[in-house]
C-alpha cells in the first residue's frame, strides 16, 4: 500500500481560528491525530497514514483553517468516522469524558462554584424579571458546567456572608473577602453579576424620503467570576441584547408600567444563556483546587467535601498560598506559592475531608491543594 507523507496542514499551528461546536460537548480525538480544537493548537503523532487521513489532510490544506462548525461535509465525514472508531476501541466511552481525561483541567474531581444573586441596578425593579434570569442561568450552568458543583443562594449550604456582597470603602466588591470566605467553604470560584441597564430608544431606518424610526429596547448584564486561590477575576464580561418592540411597548417601558417588564423576559433569558456559556468555559478551563482549614499534629482538615469526588487514598500536592499583595483601589490578592509538600486523604465527609502528611514541614492553614 502506498504511503503518503504527512500533509503540511497537519503540522503547522492554526492561526487563531476559533473552533466551537454548537453543543460545546465535542472534542474530536482520533487515532494518529490529537487535537484540542480551541482554535490554537493542533498536533500529529508520527504514525502511518492511510488514504483516508491523506484525503482529510488535503481538505484541511485547501481550506487553510477549521471553520466554525466544520461546515465542509468532505471534512466532517472522515473525522466522524475516525471518532466513531475511537469510541468502539474505547468501549463506547463518552467523548466528553475521554476529552477531559486528555485535556483534564479538573480530572475527575468536581469544582465547587458559588453562584450569587445578580443585582438589578435598573429602573425596572420587578422580581419576576430577575427570577426568570436566575432560573435560565441555573439551567444553562447545570447543562454546561459538567465539571462543577453549583451552589446557589436557595441552598442551605450557601454561605450567608455571600448573599450580601462585601464591599470596600470605594464601593468595589471586596475580592479578597470573597476569596477568604470561598476557601472556607471549599469553593473554587464565585460568580457575581448585575443587570446593568434597560435602555429604550428609537433608531432611524430606511433612506431618503422612506426614512422612518422604530423603537427598541437594549438590556445589559455584567458578570464576574472570582478565583478563590488568588482573589482575582478570571472572567469579567458584559453582555447585551437589543430587540425591536412595538410603540405601545415602548411607551409602557418609558412610563414604568407594572406589566412592561414581561417583554424583557425573553431577551434576558437569551442573555442568561450567553452568560452561562462564558462562565462554563472559564470554570471548565480551571484546575480543581482545595484548601486546608486546620492543621494538628496527626490530622489535616480540608474544606473540600465528599461530593467533590475525593476518596481515601488520594494524594494531593500542597502549595503555599498565604502571601498577599495590594492592588488598585484597596484591593488585596493572594499570591500563588511553590509546592511545599504532599498529603494523603484518609476520610471524606459531607462538609470536609481529612488527610495526613506525607511530606513537608510548612503545611499550615490557608495552603491550597491540587491533584497530583
Amino acid at each position: 500500500m502506498k504511503k503518503h507523507p504527512p500533509p503540511a496542514a497537519f503540522v503547522r499551528p492554526l492561526k487563531n481560528a476559533r473552533f466551537r461546536s454548537s453543543s460545546r460537548m465535542v472534542k474530536i480525538l482520533t487515532t494518529g491525530i490529537h487535537g484540542v480544537f480551541r482554535g490554537l493548537t493542533f498536533g500529529l503523532y508520527p504514525v502511518e497514514y492511510d488514504s483516508a487521513f491523506h484525503r482529510a489532510g488535503a481538505e484541511i490544506e485547501r481550506k487553510g483553517v477549521f471553520y466554525k462548525g466544520l461546515s465542509s461535509t468532505r471534512l466532517i465525514f472522515p473525522l466522524l468516522a475516525l471518532t466513531a472508531a475511537l469510541l468502539v476501541i474505547g468501549g463506547c466511552a463518552p467523548v466528553r469524558k475521554i476529552a477531559r481525561d486528555v485535556t483534564g483541567a479538573g480530572g475527575d474531581l468536581k469544582k465547587k462554584v458559588a453562584v450569587t444573586f445578580f443585582e438589578n441596578k435598573t429602573r425596572i425593579q420587578a422580581n419576576e424579571l430577575m427570577d426568570a434570569f436566575h432560573r435560565q442561568l441555573a439551567a444553562k450552568l447545570t447543562r454546561g458546567c459538567s465539571d462543577a458543583l453549583l451552589v446557589t443562594p436557595e441552598e442551605k449550604t450557601f454561605p450567608e456572608y455571600l448573599k450580601n456582597m462585601p464591599r470596600l470603602p470605594s464601593g468595589l466588591v471586596d475580592n479578597y473577602a470573597f476569596a477568604v470566605t470561598g476557601r472556607k467553604y471549599g469553593f473554587n470560584s464565585i460568580v457575581t453579576g448585575n443587570l446593568l441597564d434597560v435602555k429604550t430608544d428609537e433608531e432611524a431606518y430606511g433612506f431618503w424620503w422612506f426614512k422612518n424610526s422604530r423603537p427598541y429596547v437594549e438590556l445589559q448584564v455584567g458578570v464576574e467570576l472570582l478565583d478563590t486561590e488568588t482573589g482575582a477575576k478570571i472572567l469579567d464580561e458584559r453582555f447585551s441584547r437589543k430587540i425591536k418592540i412595538r410603540m405601545e411597548e415602548f411607551e409602557s417601558l418609558r412610563s414604568k408600567e407594572n406589566t412592561a417588564f414581561t417583554i424583557l423576559i425573553k431577551p434576558l433569558q437569551q442573555i442568561a444563556d450567553d452568560v452561562g456559556e462564558s462562565i462554563c468555559d472559564a470554570v471548565n478551563d480551571q484546575p480543581w483546587k482545595g484548601y486546608i482549614i486546620s492543621v494538628s499534629a496527626d490530622k489535616i482538615v480540608l474544606s473540600s467535601s465528599k461530593d467533590t469526588g475525593l476518596v481515601p487514598g488520594d494524594v494531593l500536592e500542597v502549595f503555599n498560598s498565604g502571601g498577599t499583595v495590594r492592588g488598585h483601589a484597596g484591593q488585596q490578592f493572594f499570591l500563588p506559592g511553590l509546592k511545599i509538600g504532599e498529603i494523603r486523604i484518609t476520610a471524606v465527609y459531607p462538609n470536609r475531608s481529612e488527610a495526613v502528611r506525607i511530606s513537608g514541614t510548612d503545611i499550615k492553614e490557608g495552603c491550597s491543594v491540587k491533584r497530583k
